[in-house]
């Protein structure tokens, strides 16, 4: 399924290019506050333009892949997101338990030290950043762009395209991080596909940038914190 894309989308395009460029910033400035609450307004800002779109268009939402959905399709998808939860909490409690197991985890923060959080303030904010993080960038990348993609490429190289821009989107984060990422994000719009929905996507993204976040902030906080700013 496709639709016709008019000026709006474009619009919407331009604005999410310059979002990610704008991002590259954040790691200069080196405050977590601003990379937090400049992530949230950007992205949600964003996700209202696509659903203001979707909403005067009268586009069906099956091209954002929040349509209706055949039950066993879904069924696979949740239970992909039941066995990323399982793992992911076999693990924190494992991590938790292991000092030595953090330890090791600190070079792997080095690049987005940051932006972590080291105090419970920041841990808050931090759930605010992965649900924000989870449901738009699913939206906007999953959603909005695999469909104005797949208008002129198929499907197939839509879903490529999708994820090389957004390993290009998490930049910011550390240059060689864009490959990886954009493997993930790859592997997100498989779990779409074969659900044919975004909420399982949606749901592993939040956990896993909440996961990361709280293996951050033991191992960080363990450490001292190791920045000189604590805002």
């Amino acid at each position: 399924m496709t639709y016709m894309p008019g000026p709006a989308d474009y619009a919407i395009v331009a604005l999410l290019l310059g979002a990610m460029t704008y991002e590259l910033i954040f790691p200069k400035l080196k405050r977590r506050m601003i990379a937090y609450v400049g992530n949230i307004t950007i992205l949600w800002l964003l996700s209202g333009g696509v659903i203001a779109l979707w909403l005067n268009t009268n586009r069906s939402w099956a091209l954002l892949f929040l349509g209706p959905v055949v039950w066993w399709r879904l069924a696979i998808g949740v239970a992909l997101f039941a066995a990323f939860l399982y793992l992911g909490l076999r693990d924190m409690r494992a991590a938790r338990k292991n000092p030595k197991a953090l330890e090791r985890f600190l070079p792997k923060l080095e690049p987005m030290k940051w932006m972590m959080p080291v105090t419970r303030a920041h841990l808050r904010w931090w759930v605010a950043v992965s649900i924000t993080a989870g449901v738009s960038e699913e939206l906007l990348v999953r959603g909005f762009l695999v469909a104005l993609l797949t208008h002129f490429t198929g499907l197939a190289a839509a879903v490529i395209i999708a994820a090389v821009l957004f390993g290009i989107g998490h930049a910011y984060q550390e240059l060689k991080n864009a490959v990886p990422t954009g493997l993930y994000g790859l592997a997100l719009n498989i779990v779409v596909l074969i659900s044919g929905s975004l909420l399982p996507a949606m749901a592993i993204h939040i956990m896993q940038d909440f996961f990361s976040g709280q293996l951050a902030y033991w191992a960080l906080s363990r450490a001292g914190g190791g920045l000189e700013r604590q805002e």
